[in-house]
């Protein structure tokens, strides 16, 4: 067990007697809790933690949990108001400046007033400007922590293990997060909890018919991936491989869904001479019509938390190679509901997929064994029942 230097446990002393047994409001009445969640920003129920904050604020039950969103930057989306419960625009332009720190006081009191007991924070900006304030002022804490913390520096990181003395609890979106979080922030196992994303079952949804990729080639193959294009994500792995599995299946095209600059890519694909059978779609904001075109799926970040990409793969049995990162293997068991390869080993990416290519009886057998997985560990209800749980089991504790 790590041992605290005494600075350390001097300063959990005196944040002990200021703020571990207050608590605001009367627990006993039955009304709702009302919990504030708050963001840095919200751009749309698309990506991997917006999708799931939009999932849970949906599912709550009105009559246990009365939510509330907090953002520091307006966007579009939320202009526009078309997420499910109320929102308040925190201006934050500029970190930790006493602009900032005063408008973060005067909005924790006012919180304290409105009768909010619970703040459940996301993203590092949050993280870092909020714990300290909104305890002081008698609400408690949540963070959420759901990727493997590629953004840690050495100020971020010192802010937030100061910060972790005022934190309540943890929710993680997998036990690989939870001890990453464990490791860096210095926060006990005991205040992180895991909880898995949850996904709406493909049975629940209408689902278009599949997207039609290359219209002129009747039995193309596709290798499809999705991810917004940064470093992280590394799809230069993927081209790679996708040059070597052209020599095998020359019928074999690649698709990669996503955001971002994609011109450092096809340079290297063109320099590969693979440029013309790789197609960068772009943002979509439904992905699952074009996860259904896929052969095969991939995943090659060399860090990840909880992929929504890869539990989407597996909830419309589509084969699965992914890199061993992150909560990659909490998802996929190797050899059963896909294979996991090495992060950066391209040569073993490419001969995974070409084995899957070959081997369409194994291909639909692995896709099949991942639907039926991942609709037990991902589901919706439980995702939310258990935020429910955990939310007032802190509002009834008197620490």
């Amino acid at each position: 067990m790590r041992q605290q230097p005494c600075l350390w446990r001097g300063i959990l002393r005196v944040k002990n007697r200021l703020f571990g047994t207050r608590v605001v409001g009367n627990t006993g009445r039955g009304e709702p809790v009302k919990v504030m969640y708050i963001i840095d920003s919200y751009i749309g129920p698309y990506a991997g933690t917006e999708k799931q904050l939009f999932y849970l604020a949906s599912g709550l039950n009105r009559q246990e949990i009365h939510p509330h969103l907090t953002v520091f930057h307006p966007t579009p989306y939320i202009h526009g108001s078309e997420f499910p419960c109320a929102i308040t625009i925190l201006p934050i332009k500029r970190m930790l400046s006493m602009r900032s720190l005063l408008a973060v006081i005067r909005y924790g009191l006012r919180l304290r007033k409105e009768g909010f007991r619970l703040a459940h924070i996301y993203f590092v900006d949050a993280s870092i400007l909020m714990p300290v304030i909104l305890r002081s002022c008698g609400i408690k804490v949540i963070i959420s922590r759901r990727d493997m913390g590629y953004w840690y520096n050495a100020l971020n990181t010192a802010i937030l293990r100061f910060n972790s003395l005022f934190v309540n609890a943890v929710i993680a979106n997998c036990n690989a997060v939870k001890e990453r979080t464990h490791s860096v922030e210095w926060i006990p196992r005991n205040k992180i909890h895991v909880i898995y994303n949850g996904m709406r079952n493909v049975d629940e949804v209408i689902v278009p018919a599949p997207y039609t990729y290359d219209k002129d080639r009747v039995n193309v193959i596709v290798i499809g991936m999705v991810a917004n294009i940064r470093k992280v994500k590394r799809i230069d792995d993927l081209i790679r491989a996708f040059s070597i599995i052209c020599k095998r299946h020359p019928d074999a095209s690649l698709l990669i869904v996503g955001s971002g600059d994609a011109s450092d890519l096809m340079i290297l694909a063109e320099k590969l001479g693979i440029s013309q059978r790789i197609t960068f779609t772009g943002a979509m904001q439904d992905t699952s019509r074009i996860i259904r075109a896929f052969d095969v799926a991939v995943s090659c970040s060399e860090s990840e938390g909880l992929s929504n990409s890869i539990i989407e793969y597996m909830q419309n049995e589509i084969p699965v190679v992914c890199t061993r990162t992150g909560g990659n293997t909490e998802l996929i068991e190797n050899g059963e509901t896909g294979f996991i390869v090495e992060v950066g080993d391209y040569a073993n990416l490419a001969e995974k997929i070409s084995l899957l290519l070959s081997d369409r009886v194994m291909a639909r057998r692995m896709g099949s064994n991942a639907a039926k997985a991942v609709k037990e560990l991902c589901d919706m209800k439980k995702m939310v029942s258990r935020h429910s749980d955990i939310y007032k089991s802190l509002i009834n504790s008197s620490s």
